[in-house]
């Protein structure tokens, strides 16, 4: 499998309703979709036009709401609660 193949069946997998429990904001959540992804910070910031330090500042918001201490973390939490 490719790994554009494999991004869209993962992206056609993702948890996207399990974000809501954590009360993130419109950009927020789409910078915790684009992490669920596995894009690093370069990547998120090129594709939502915005500063590495604007997508660092959503990350900790998003890590901060989802009681995570990591982005590891996060992805794990999501990816076991969607599981549930």
């Amino acid at each position: 499998m490719s790994e554009q193949a494999a991004q869209a069946s993962w992206s056609s997998r993702r948890p996207r309703h399990r974000l809501a429990a954590y009360a993130l904001t419109q950009r927020e959540s789409e910078v915790a979709e684009l992490v669920l992804d596995g894009l690093g910070n370069r990547a998120i910031a090129d594709r939502l036009h915005v500063s590495e330090n604007t997508v660092e500042s959503h990350i900790k918001r998003v890590l901060t709401k989802a009681r995570t201490p990591s982005r590891a973390a996060f992805v794990s939490k999501v990816l076991n609660n969607a599981s549930d």
